[in-house]
């Protein structure tokens, strides 16, 4: 984006990836997630539905919810309002859930 702008580096050379990873790095920015609306951290799924970062991580990896690994290499997990009930109905009748679930919390 720097370089589409015309901007140059104070060596006057293009940006490079390596370049801004240092600069972030040395100024302490955070790397920015870019995130649509229905996308969610594993955190915020955790929270969504009161069950631990393991129940989020065996959902994502056995395919029950879609999820994309960012440049920061956390996953955005992808919650339209028809998964949000399939999972919410699959931790209502689910056996092992009791073992992944927050025990003080209740699912709405």
């Amino acid at each position: 984006m720097l370089n589409n702008q015309g901007a140059i580096s104070a060596t006057g050379k293009p940006f490079t990836r390596d370049m801004i990873q240092w600069i972030r790095f040395k100024h302490k920015i955070k790397m920015p997630i870019l995130k649509s609306d229905d996308e969610f951290t594993v955190d915020n799924v955790q929270t969504i539905f009161n069950v631990s970062r393991h129940m989020v991580y065996y959902w994502i990896k056995n395919k029950y919810v879609t999820a994309r690994k960012t440049s920061a290499n956390n996953f955005l997990i992808k919650i339209t309002p028809e998964a949000k009930t399939r999972l919410t109905e699959s931790i209502k009748n689910s056996c092992k859930v009791k073992y992944m679930i927050h025990p003080n919390c209740i699912i709405n």
